[in-house]
């Protein structure tokens, strides 16, 4: 009888601390976020990949994860519900080759990092891609998300050649086929 009450004790201890955890906390929720997945555009079929990342921008297990819609690269995520507004997008797969006008012969892998609290819609693209590591390497320095996408977007275009002056960050651009 002792030995029952202590399990009963203890069960309910560890429901109710496990249920009060911080990051079971929903801080963003949306009922879609859509988007395109290119390189040319990814094809019918891609796997996108949403994952969640924490305030020390780790990923925190939680995923959603699609397939593109069409042939023009487009996904929807819908019934998203965070911890956090930062995330990592993730495509792969095959993608049209604008060189040679056909599919590609093997998958390929971008990512993108972003903040989706004010924005419906993110581009994972080969800029996106690019950014990635300078972003995850500013955070570290001590800057801001919103600081270190802008300042990595802006050295990624001057590698080009080209200037930063829409005040878009890359997660909002589209190369091809997607809204502006």
């Amino acid at each position: 009888m002792k030995n029952t009450f202590y399990l009963i004790v203890f069960g309910f201890l560890a429901f109710t601390s496990c249920s009060d955890k911080e990051s079971d906390k929903i801080v963003l929720s949306k009922a879609k976020l859509s988007g395109y997945a290119q390189k040319g555009p990814f094809i019918n079929g891609t796997s996108i990949v949403l994952s969640e990342l924490d305030e020390n921008f780790t990923l925190t297990g939680k995923t959603f994860e699609v397939q593109i819609m069409d042939n023009s690269g487009r996904f929807e995520v819908k019934n998203v519900s965070l911890a956090s507004e930062i995330v990592q997008l993730k495509a792969n797969g095959y993608y049209y080759n604008e060189i040679t006008g056909e599919q590609s012969v093997a998958p390929i892998t971008l990512y993108a990092l972003a903040n989706i609290e004010s924005a419906d819609s993110v581009c994972v693209n080969v800029l996106t891609h690019l950014e990635k590591p300078r972003i995850e390497y500013l955070i570290g320095t001590g800057l801001s998300f919103e600081e270190a996408s802008e300042q990595a977007h802006s050295e990624v275009l001057s590698l080009f050649g080209f200037s930063s002056t829409s005040g878009h960050t890359a997660d909002q651009m589209s190369i091809i086929g997607g809204d502006s």
